[in-house]
């Protein structure tokens, strides 16, 4: 029942580490630990930790996040350095940085967007450093710099025919009207929601699909960016090279005015004067489970009737589908509510220490019961980010944020899944992997394979994450590792080696082919899984499928 466990402890103390040494000091973790583990709501749970961390004084301090045109200039030098040394990354980033810091329609404003102009001009982007040109004639640009950055506006608008394209390699899928699942809106047809004692909500399919089918797509409720702060929007994830800054704070850029708009009214005029210190105490992470509380302050009045809607259409831009999210309270140890409880309680001091969110009357109780509530959804039900710069030849990607998917969040776990994600920026995808009968559950992989990874090892994983002992076909009948995998003598089932290589070197038209090819491959061998030559082909739609959604990065 305690709640302090040496193996959650990180490298680096945060807060929740320095407040369980204060209380192994006080010989105080027995008790404090049964105190806790008698509390029955969220709002009691976060007050506990909030008391906790105000009678050891080591709430979260404030870090003072404002505009400074000497450190723009700083960044600004640094960009030029790296502009005479053609690294035109970091120059961009530098610049980037500058803008940030420059008090708005100041001189240093204007050579940062003046300076990063010059490195989109050098990429073949002149469509953004046109952008950047008008910008730079918005603020206060010196006069006796006007012709140099003129001539580059005009060169850029000369050769704007040529300009190089910011964009995925192929266009962000959607559902095509006729094929529009009438109950789902993020859905095709093909599905449908399910709902059961043993399984709890779960997806099945209406009528068969086809491998590399499209099953859905959806656009997150509320989503945030963890990474990639100098070349991404802060609120539509969106990659950008002529990010603009928040007035007032240097960590939110945006893409458009509108993005930036539309931010301040939503969650940022709230978040905006906090975001330095959540960022020096390295829970970027865990800011989308505050973003949603934000973002449902209309809802707190209502909190208790946002039941399941079972008769309407399950949407995915609505707050009542995620707050009825499963958090899996009862399955929780003590340690874990605790862990989460003191992130809340730290959150809600900033907010209300520093920012005027509860000077609307809303409920504070309510905040921190919806707070740790979302903290609890999220690790079950939240999914990544991830994007494929073409820049990049791993074949691997990386996550540059984390969003509240509501309906994705329904499919159930198999080690042998038989369908797979893909983040078009903020909009996920979901394809088939395998032929899906009528009537068969759609099964979702929570990271865990069973071609790759021991079942031992799966179940464990998932138990601690995720709360659950896998049943799933592959656990169920011990499938082996890959390498111990059945192989179909079979001609066509071959994977030729120029094929490989053309998924390695990103090419897009043939994976094309590849991709028509290995359907028909797979549906070959499916009838007799587990084999080698179905784990292959799936690896070979897999990756035929991250070209498609591999986005162009000319810098």
């Amino acid at each position: 029942m305690l709640f302090y466990t040496q193996v959650d402890y990180k490298l680096r103390e945060d807060i929740r580490e320095e407040l369980l040494r204060h209380l192994q000091e006080k010989n105080q973790i027995i008790p404090i630990s049964k105190s806790f583990f008698l509390l029955k709501s969220n709002e009691k749970r976060v007050s506990f930790a909030y008391d906790l961390l105000q009678e050891n004084r080591i709430l979260p301090q404030l870090s003072i996040d404002k505009k400074n045109n000497k450190k723009s200039e700083e960044f600004r030098q640094k960009g030029n350095e790296w502009f005479k040394n053609k690294n035109s990354k970091k120059a961009l980033e530098c610049y980037t940085k500058s803008v940030a810091f420059a008090k708005s329609g100041s001189q240093n404003l204007a050579l940062a967007y003046a300076n990063r102009s010059a490195v989109l001009f050098e990429n073949g982007l002149y469509q953004e450093c046109l952008i950047d040109i008008n910008l730079t004639l918005k603020n206060d640009y010196p006069e006796r710099l006007m012709s140099k950055l003129l001539a580059r506006q005009a060169k850029a608008t000369e050769l704007l025919p040529s300009q190089k394209k910011v964009e995925f390699l192929t266009p962000v899928p959607s559902i095509p009207k006729k094929r529009q699942n009438t109950l789902i809106q993020s859905a095709m047809d093909s599905i449908q929601i399910e709902d059961s004692k043993e399984l709890g909500r779960h997806i099945i399919a209406s009528k068969d699909i086809e491998p590399g089918e499209i099953i859905a797509v959806e656009d997150p409720f509320c989503q945030t960016l963890i990474a990639q702060f100098l070349t991404h929007c802060h609120h539509c994830l969106k990659l950008c090279y002529t990010l603009i800054p928040c007035e007032m704070c240097t960590e939110a850029m945006f893409c458009s005015e509108s993005c930036k708009l539309f931010s301040y009214e939503s969650y940022h005029q709230f978040e905006c004067k906090i975001l330095l210190t959540i960022q020096h105490m390295e829970l970027m992470w865990r800011l989308v489970h505050l973003r949603i509380t934000i973002v449902a302050r209309s809802e707190y009045d209502k909190i208790s009737n946002l039941v399941p809607d079972k008769e309407g259409i399950y949407r995915s831009d609505r707050y009542n589908e995620i707050h009825n999210l499963v958090a899996n309270t009862s399955k929780r140890s003590v340690s874990d509510l605790f862990n989460r409880a003191v992130y809340a309680a730290a959150f809600f001091h900033l907010l209300r220490s520093h920012t005027c969110f509860f000077k609307t009357d809303l409920s504070e109780d309510v905040f921190k019961n919806l707070l740790l509530h979302h903290m609890q959804t999220g690790p079950c039900n939240f999914h990544e980010i991830l994007e494929h710069p073409s820049s990049d030849k791993s074949m691997e990607g990386y996550e540059i944020g984390s969003g509240a998917y509501s309906f994705l969040s329904m499919f159930n776990h198999s080690c042998c899944p038989n369908v797979v994600r893909y983040s078009y920026g903020s909009t996920t995808v979901l394809i088939a992997l395998e032929t899906i009968k009528k009537g068969d559950q759609c099964f979702d992989n929570y990271g865990y394979h069973y071609a790759v990874m021991p079942k031992s090892d799966r179940q464990a994983k998932l138990q601690k994450q995720y709360l659950f002992k896998c049943s799933c076909i592959a656990c169920t009948n011990d499938y082996p590792l890959y390498d111990n995998l059945k192989e179909i003598k079979r001609r066509e089932l071959l994977i030729s080696q120029k094929d490989l290589h053309s998924l390695e070197e990103g090419d897009l038209e043939k994976a094309k082919k590849i991709f028509q090819k290995t359907i028909r491959a797979i549906k070959l061998v499916e009838n007799t899984k587990p084999n080698k030559n179905l784990a292959e082909m799936q690896e070979c739609l897999k990756q035929s499928y991250f070209i498609f959604k591999t986005i162009n990065t000319p810098i």
